[in-house]
């Protein structure tokens, strides 16, 4: 059966695979099919993702000041961030986790259910990512709050250059109280990465992508 939805990219998927984009004054291609994409993100030599901020399109350097690891960097330097947050990652597979979710999505819906309208991104999504993420990184359920203010993304939810300011602010904050007074949340973890994060300044472009 053939696909019913409109296929924007259709006539340069069958062409040539490849669909040049004019972004922020320089050439962007987007590669349109899968065994592509597939090839270009294992050969990380010619398609490098050593690019601080230039990873999203449109780049972010007026909105951050600070690259976001380890995706801004190539995957030879994945591994040490990747064993420190695979433990955290791996609480969605706990029952204890997944209970607390499912009152979390049990409360959220009983209480949208109950209005009358409800805005489904800000009223129901939002709270319900923001919580989940939460439980997963096993931080104070205050915190949620914090995050939710943030909006639907940190940098381009208002005015990102400001906003910007105010993630760094907040994980220095936290990268600071994670040194003195540990815990087991996912702010210590981010303190124990080798001689090349030896400092909150440096350890925080990682917590900004987490």
């Amino acid at each position: 059966m053939p696909c019913p939805f409109h296929d924007p990219f259709k006539e340069a998927r069958d062409q040539d695979g490849v669909l040049i984009n004019r972004i922020q004054g320089e050439d962007i291609p987007i590669v349109l099919r899968h065994a592509d994409v597939r090839k270009a993100a294992k050969d990380w030599r010619t398609f490098s993702s050593d690019a601080p901020h230039r990873v999203p399109i449109p780049s972010e350097e007026e909105l951050r000041p600070m690259r976001q690891l380890p995706i801004e960097t190539n995957p030879p330097e994945h591994t040490e961030y990747r064993k420190i947050v695979e433990p955290f990652f791996k609480r969605a597979k706990r029952a204890d986790v997944i209970a607390k979710v499912e009152l979390l999505v049990d409360r959220l819906l009983t209480h949208a259910l109950s209005q009358d309208t409800i805005e489904a991104v800000r009223d129901l999504t939002l709270p319900l990512q923001s919580t989940a993420l939460i439980y997963l990184l096993n931080v104070d359920e205050s915190e949620a709050e914090t995050w939710i203010s943030w909006g639907t993304h940190v940098f381009n939810d208002g005015d990102g250059t400001t906003k910007g300011t105010v993630l760094d602010t907040y994980l220095l904050q936290r990268l600071d109280q994670a040194a003195q007074s540990p815990g087991d949340d996912f702010s210590v973890p981010c303190s124990r990465l080798n001689s090349k994060a030896a400092s909150s300044r440096t350890r925080r472009p990682w917590a900004s992508l987490i």
